[in-house]
């Protein structure tokens, strides 16, 4: 294995049936021999990146290769589609993260077309960027209902983006279009879980009004969002 990764360790979710797992790695120790030495193609789109983009790129897809192996699925390359989302074999659903220094991927196999998870991984936001970021991420009705809650505003501010990049990744199989974190709004937060609802259609299933249970947990500066999403029910789970 590149020194630039450490093991892989496998991560339990709570009725996720696929596999998960997730590794750190090392900037320092990253260079484009790392592909090599772990079998990954470059895509083209990447050659000319940046290497923090090189190097998450490569842990992702090493996840992925691991699991896809453990699930007897034939070696293939995981291809960048759309708005940068994995393009996984068929029979498969997929999802990945990162942050600068973490990597997970979860895979299952697929039922249906309507099928979809989302996972991410984020640290906790920077307090001096809560300002500028607070408008992009949350309305003015999700900001009250934060404000009263114990923990700082960093710290559910980054809770509330991890769950809607999960659900933006969940529902993208199905939406195939990039929507923004203001088209689903927080509705109520309970101790451990919260409800998402759609304030705009995405499909004719995925309708304005259609609500999204989430259970949330923290670990230190860590918080890790995960959505099983189907054409029937949806659900967010952080982990």
């Amino acid at each position: 294995m590149s020194s630039f990764l450490s093991q892989p360790q496998t991560v339990d979710i709570p009725d996720f049936k696929g596999i998960c797992y997730q590794c750190d790695f090392s900037l320092e120790q990253f260079s484009l021999s790392a592909f090599q030495q772990l079998a990954i193609s470059m895509p083209d789109s990447l050659r000319s990146a940046v290497s923090k983009r090189q190097a998450e790129f490569l842990a992702g897809r090493y996840l992925a290769k691991i699991i896809l192996t453990q699930m007897s699925l034939p070696q293939v390359e995981v291809a960048i589609g759309h708005n940068r989302a994995p393009v996984w074999p068929e029979g498969v659903i997929g999802t990945i993260s990162h942050h600068q220094s973490k990597a997970i991927c979860a895979i299952q196999h697929s039922t249906g077309a309507g099928d979809g998870i989302g996972i991410d991984t984020e640290r906790l936001i920077a307090n001096d960027m809560v300002e500028g970021m607070c408008s992009t991420i949350i309305c003015s009705r999700e900001n009250a209902l934060i404000m009263p809650l114990s923990g700082s505003q960093s710290l559910w501010l980054t809770v509330i983006f991890s769950a809607k990049e999960s659900l933006f990744k969940a529902l993208y199989r199905q939406v195939q279009r990039y929507f923004d974190f203001l088209d689903a709004e927080v509705i109520a937060i309970e101790q451990q879980s919260m409800t998402l609802k759609l304030l705009t259609q995405l499909t004719p299933e995925l309708y304005a009004g259609r609500t999204f249970k989430v259970h949330y947990r923290i670990s230190g500066n860590e918080v890790l969002t995960f959505v099983q999403a189907t054409t029937n029910t949806e659900r967010l789970v952080t982990i």
